[in-house]
């Protein structure tokens, strides 16, 4: 249990670090002007250091009494970490197709 929410939370801070990038380049959405979709990207980019952080220090004191709940609430974060370069990828495969 102690080695699966290590591992899991080591991945976690390591994406963090295109994280901030992306961060620092979402103000760019506003470009054409304020929109729904915009805020809502920068409100769900900027809540997954607050998940992580939340979810990692429920996680670990959950650990003993409630196993699979640790393991639940440690998961969390991973969609964020799967759904933001999904996503991206998903729009660049759309540009692609469309100019192409």
């Amino acid at each position: 249990m102690r080695v699966f929410l290590i591992v899991f939370q080591v991945i976690y801070v390591l994406a963090l670090i295109p994280w901030l990038l992306v961060t620092a380049m979402s103000p760019m959405l506003f470009d054409a002007g304020v929109t729904a979709v915009g805020i809502s990207v920068i409100v769900i980019l900027l809540s997954y250091p607050i998940a992580v952080l939340i979810c990692s220090i429920i996680a670990w004191r959950l650990r003993r009494r409630r196993k699979l709940v640790s393991v639940l609430v440690n998961l969390i974060p991973l969609l964020w970490v799967i759904a933001i370069p999904s996503a991206m990828l998903g729009q660049a495969l759309t540009n692609a197709v469309s100019v192409g």
